[in-house]
Parts: C-alpha cells; structure tokens; sequence
C-alpha cells in the first residue's frame, strides 16, 4: 500500500483520473489504490463523470443549448457532444464554406433575405484568438437577441496592431472558420480596420453587442448603429476568464 494522505491521493487523482494510470504513477496495482480510496472514502472520477453525464443528458434532452451546458460544467462543446451523443465518435460541426466572408457588401446581399422575413441581425466583434467558456456565454446571449448573428473578426494584421506583435495566435481564416462553426454563429467577416465602424455601416445590424464592462456613449460604433436604426447593448463576459489571461498562464507554467 503507497504511504501517501488523502490529499496526496485525490491530487493524483485530478492529474491522472483513473486508479490504472495512478497505480502506474506509483509503481503499485490498480487494486492497490482502489483499496487506497475506499479507506479515505474518496469516490472515483468514473462515478463522479458518470453522475455528471447523467445529469448533463437529462438538461440536453430538456431543450437546453449545448452551449450554455459548456458553461455550465466548464467543458468543451466537443466533449458535451460526446456525452449527450454517446454513439457519435466525434462531434459533428456545420459546415462553414458558405458562413466566412471577406466582404462585407457580399455578405450584406445574403442577409437582405433574411431582413425580407422580418429576422433581426446581431452583430459583434472581437480577435477570438483563443475561445473559452467566456466566448461561448457572451454569444449564446448575444444570439438570443435576434435571429441571426454575425461575427466581426480582426484581421492578423488588426489583431497584431491592438494586441501587439506575439499576437494573433492563430491565423484569421482558423479563426473565422472557428467561430462560424458554432451553433449560435450564422455568419463571420473577417475586417481589416482596428474598429468596425466602417462594416457596421455596410451592414446596419438591428442590435450590435460588446462584452465587457464598456459604457455605450464610450464606442466609437454607437453613432454608426444608430444611424440607421439600431442599438448598441453592452453583455458581461464570464469573470476571470480572458485570451490574455490564458497566454500569461500557458507562458508561466
């Protein structure tokens, strides 16, 4: 029997997940360290994920967005996929050929048809260099004020300039491509100003959503929005959780 304490175990535990590879980690058998948590009564992860899944199919199947259960239980949209489709090996995104633009008066024509029915269109904008649960939270809310949604991405070059020269992590194409994947994402136009005044001009959103702790009267789009009808509405990001943030960790660990 390893002569560690609880909370050595239930650290190995977070690190290595299952009793084989902590056994394997202390050169012991696997028996050995279930022994070892039926005497400090500490539950598998097995036990504990499968009381998690559980609870996440029964949410799934009554009607809630994958994207607020990402949030939810702080996991990736391909592992919530995974867990409500079980039979499924990979999560299946939409296909995006027709969803990434380059030009914002081509993308204008495709939403006249939408604009024709009636439909609202959210606009926002952003690097998305890395996405996080604080992505998935602010455009879940964002789609939820209209019927299609739109997403300004910076240009490398744009990001570069506002970000500095480390920046961007990933190249605007993947990051369009990205973003326009996502269930609550309709469209995405890569821009190359460092603001997008000059694409909500082209486009004439109904609603354009910021993030953050932004006061409208402070963005330089507000007047352009207004212009021609629309509203600037301001959502909170999810505390703690940005790009920047990410990197400093990735770089100080």
């Amino acid at each position: 029997m390893p002569n560690i304490s609880r909370d050595q175990l239930k650290q190995l535990q977070k690190k290595y997940h299952t009793d084989a590879a902590i056994g394997k980690r202390l050169g012991v058998s696997r028996q050995a360290i279930f022994k070892l948590r039926k005497q400090f009564e500490i539950p598998s992860l097995e036990s504990l994920h499968e009381k998690r899944n559980r609870e996440i199919s029964h949410l799934a199947e009554t009607g809630i967005d994958p994207i607020k259960l990402a949030v939810r239980f702080d996991l990736s949209l391909t592992q919530i996929y995974r867990i409500i489709n079980p039979k499924q090996k990979e999560c299946t995104m939409r296909d995006t050929k027709q969803a990434v633009y380059r030009n914002a008066h081509e993308l204008a024509d495709t939403l006249k048809s939408f604009r024709a029915k009636g439909q609202t269109v959210v606009t926002t904008n952003g690097c998305f260099d890395l996405l996080h649960a604080g992505h998935l939270q602010y455009l879940s809310e964002a789609a939820e004020l209209g019927d299609i949604l739109v997403i300004g991405i910076n240009s490398d070059a744009s990001v570069k300039r506002l970000k500095g020269e480390s920046r961007p992590l990933q190249n605007e194409t993947d990051r369009a491509t990205i973003m326009a994947a996502l269930k609550p994402v309709d469209y995405t136009l890569i821009f190359e100003e460092d603001d997008p005044c000059a694409f909500l001009e082209i486009l004439r959103p109904d609603i354009h959503v910021k993030g953050g702790d932004y006061l409208p009267e402070n963005l330089p789009e507000k007047a352009v929005v207004e212009a021609h009808g629309g509203s600037v509405a301001i959502l909170s990001f999810k505390d703690g959780v940005s790009t920047t943030k990410i990197v400093e960790k990735m770089q100080n660990s």
